[in-house]
């Protein structure tokens, strides 16, 4: 087993096993793992299953909030806990390599060369130096929280940290009776987090990974895998199920490449930082009140830029247009027009590619064999999230020749040849 002092992968542990094949297998997995790892006790075990989700068009709202699309996928992370007697929690995780297991304790933290998921679970059951771990309620007599044993089986790739620590997170909640199950809707369909827990988590995560991070995937991954996408407004917390035929009428796939995210997080905090800047100049100077770029109107664009210091044009160029393009790209779901959704990847992949010099070699070249081949049936692809998947969509069956062209993109892609790729279908 490998210990929290000398973790074996900068990733997350997970199973790589297609959960659309075995859908039940995290469910019956985590209690298993539980009793294998820590013994079998008389108080009973809890668990939860959170569904990941696949950032179609979200990253943006990591620097500014706005509006974010996302899509449910077929992989999940399942959590089982039960309270514990000592005065420390075990913890262990699933993973191909063989279970990664740690403790902690109210006081014994993990360090800060710690992983990141181990950080996170201490947060989650103990808090982080003042703040009370999100959702419990102290005592009366003020006694710190209970310890547990917790087990955790995640088939969302490591790589895929947004989604995977979100769910991650909320499974977690879910498990110890803190957080909220999956909402309804009112009869508009639209729904609204009224809870204070799911902002407690995004602060929860931000912290464990050290960059900014968005409520966007924590909100999709609360709203459950029923709908085909999931729009989400992350300055009310409001979220919309997307109802359309783009699941099944299109191919979907993310290409991982299996190693860490491609930026530091000093990047991530230097892009909120320049949209944070952008955003007071430009309340200075005629846009009163001005809070997000998804409120800057595309026919106020030039102006707002015209207003800008140079060097913070081009990330507000992104965010503005990035928060049209998710607008536009539920209104072309809706219809059907598959071609549009197709262009409008690319063309989101663009501004990250131009504007931030957000994208990665792997991303670029894939993206390039895309538009080469938009006439044979494969509509356009985008890097998604922050950590280099990249997000595929075209007819049934016609991306498998892109596919196949995936290892001569790696093999121009100097900087990603150590990718170990992979192909999920969402």
């Amino acid at each position: 087993m490998h210990n929290a002092a000398s973790p074996t992968s900068s990733l997350p542990p997970f199973v790589r096993t297609p959960s659309s094949k075995s859908p039940g297998r995290g469910v019956e997995a985590a209690p298993r793992l539980l009793e294998a790892c820590f013994g079998s006790a008389e108080t009973a075990i809890r668990q939860a299953t959170v569904p990941g989700v696949v950032d179609v068009q979200a990253a943006q709202t990591h620097y500014s909030t706005g509006f974010a699309l996302l899509m449910p996928m077929s992989a999940s992370v399942t959590v089982a806990c039960r309270p514990s007697d000592a005065t420390t929690s075990r913890i262990v995780f699933a993973a191909d390599a063989g279970p990664w297991t740690a403790a902690s304790g109210p006081d014994d933290p993990p360090g800060a060369d710690a992983p990141a998921w181990h950080r996170l679970l201490h947060h989650l059951l103990y808090g982080h130096e003042e703040e009370i771990p999100p959702g419990w309620t102290p005592s009366a007599d003020n006694n710190p929280p209970p310890s547990y044993d917790v087990a955790v089986v995640s088939g969302i790739p490591g790589s895929a940290q947004d989604a995977y620590f979100a769910a991650l997170a909320l499974a977690v909640a879910r498990a110890l009776e803190r957080a909220p199950q999956r909402p309804g809707t009112d009869e508009s369909g639209i729904s609204r987090v009224r809870s204070d827990v799911l902002p407690a988590l995004r602060g929860a995560i931000e912290t464990a990974m050290d960059r900014p991070t968005s409520i966007a995937s924590l909100i999709a991954s609360h709203a459950g895998g029923d709908a085909p996408f999931t729009l989400v407004d992350t300055g009310t917390f409001e979220f919309l199920p997307v109802q359309t035929d783009a699941r099944e009428a299109l191919d979907w796939a993310v290409i991982d490449p299996g190693r860490p995210a491609p930026r530091p997080p000093e990047w991530h905090r230097d892009v909120r930082s320049r949209a944070d800047e952008a955003l007071a100049i430009l309340r200075e100077r005629g846009f009163d009140g001005l809070r997000s770029f998804r409120n800057v109107e595309h026919r106020d664009l030039k102006r707002a830029l015209d207003r800008l210091p140079e060097e913070l044009q081009p990330v507000t160029r992104h965010l503005v247009t990035e928060n049209r393009r998710v607008q536009k790209h539920v209104a072309a779901m809706r219809r059907g027009d598959w071609q549009m959704i197709g262009a409008l990847l690319l063309m989101s992949h663009a501004s990250l590619r131009d504007h931030v010099e957000g994208t990665t070699r792997l991303a670029d070249e894939v993206i390039e064999a895309v538009e080469s081949i938009t006439l044979k049936g494969v509509y356009g692809a985008c890097m998604t999230s922050r950590d280099g998947l990249i997000l595929v969509t075209g007819r049934p069956h016609a991306l498998d020749d892109l596919l196949g062209t995936i290892p001569d993109a790696v093999s121009r892609a100097a900087d990603d040849a150590g990718a170990d790729l992979h192909t999920l279908r969402p």
